[in-house]
């Protein structure tokens, strides 16, 4: 019988006595994501419990776990969810902030919905700050995609409003190019990130 195990595990959390919290739902889930579904039943027994809300760092852990083991239609579930608790974050007097922002994204182009992510990105941003990490998330998933057009017109964008890129993000572009065959362009890329450095560091000599 099917639900036998989930069962099992449901009752033993049960009688256990665990008081759960969203701390302790983030690190377990965290702790076992390479541990098939053992973590997403036990985030669905959590969320069941007296008086409990999901995190968004929650979701975001769980996204990442089902992605990890091809579970795609439980993940589409979760993204979902995890994008109505990200706007809804307000009305527990818990305003989302830049961290919870980039999870979110993270999230999201990691479980291969980076068009989703582009779309927040693109309806939210004026609502944060968006930093360096908040732009490498969204390059690093349109490399993915892989679609390197639209992982070229992040980095523009970034540079445009005036978000430095940080060795993170030009070691993403560097790699993303390479694999498309690129390499005249990582090239100038590395070039980039010289002039970078030497600008912030007179006294740093690029040999």
């Amino acid at each position: 019988m099917m639900s036998c195990p989930k069962l099992g595990l449901d009752t033993d959390l049960d009688q256990s006595g665990i008081r759960v919290s969203p701390e302790i739902v983030e690190d377990v889930v965290k702790r076992f994501e390479n541990a098939g579904m053992l973590a997403y039943r036990f985030f669905e027994w959590a969320e069941k419990q007296h008086n409990y809300e999901h995190s968004t760092k929650a979701y975001h852990f769980m996204i990442e776990s089902l992605a990890k083991i091809r579970q795609y239609q439980m993940m589409a579930q979760k993204v979902e969810e995890a994008v109505y608790t990200f706007n809804i974050m307000n009305k527990f007097d818990v305003p989302p902030n830049l961290a919870a922002f980039n999870g979110l994204l993270s999230a999201l182009s990691k479980s291969k919905n980076v068009g989703k992510a582009q779309e927040i990105f693109d309806s939210k941003k004026n609502e944060f700050n968006p930093d360096s990490k908040t732009y490498s998330i969204l390059i690093e998933g349109w490399g993915r995609a892989p679609n390197l057009p639209k992982a070229r017109e992040i980095y523009r964008e970034m540079i445009d409003v005036g978000c430095n890129p940080d060795n993170v993000t030009y070691g993403i572009m560097v790699d993303i190019l390479c694999k498309a065959g690129r390499v005249d362009e990582a090239v100038e890329i590395v070039k980039e990130m010289d002039l970078a450095i030497a600008s912030r560091h007179p006294l740093f000599i690029v040999f």
